[in-house]
């Protein structure tokens, strides 16, 4: 009986947001051996992955803005956004829209099913690594990396890239990332 409860706790302090992030990895330090540590996309998370799911779309979301707030007005108009995972998308299409950001697009997952939304003439990539997007512009040039310690996606570049070799959709038919 104890066992069961010690275990209840700690799936509830592991699993929903009670505990802040750091604490949460500290408990889960502690009870390491009832629980191993999570595994995924190559990032090791002691505390749930769930967790650190939205942690750092403030702050993701703000530096895409400072980008794009960069832009000269004729391309801020045309601009749209494209990042490889959905979770950036999905922070850039919930808090974006404060900052005066363009809906995202991506590749990833049922994102993919919302098609390119856009020219393409000026993109701004949000992204783990500038290839294979970049093969698609023929120029990129890295603006800011963002790294938060606790985001779910880890580092990220963000990119400003112009004059695509090819039409938005023969781009967006090699962007699938079904996972």
């Amino acid at each position: 009986m104890g066992y069961l409860l010690l275990a209840g706790i700690y799936y509830i302090l592991r699993s929903l947001p009670i505990l802040p992030l750091d604490r949460a990895e500290a408990t889960a330090d502690i009870l390491r051996p009832l629980h191993p540590p999570h595994k995924e996309f190559g990032e090791t998370f002691r505390a749930s992955p769930i967790l650190p799911g939205k942690r750092g779309w403030e702050e993701l979301v703000q530096e895409v803005a400072e980008v794009f707030d960069e832009l000269p007005p004729e391309d801020r108009a045309e601009a749209g956004i494209y990042a490889d995972w959905y979770l950036s998308a999905g922070a850039i299409d919930e808090l974006g829209p404060k900052y005066g950001l363009p809906h995202a697009v991506s590749g990833g997952l049922t994102y993919y099913l919302c098609g390119p939304g856009y020219y393409w003439d000026v993109m701004i990539l949000v992204s783990h690594s500038e290839y294979p997007i970049r093969g698609f512009f023929k120029e990129c040039e890295l603006k800011k990396v963002i790294d938060h310690p606790y985001a779910y996606v880890g580092s990220q570049g963000v990119r400003v890239c112009r004059n695509p070799k090819f039409s938005a959709d023969e781009i967006w038919s090699k962007l699938k990332l079904y996972r």
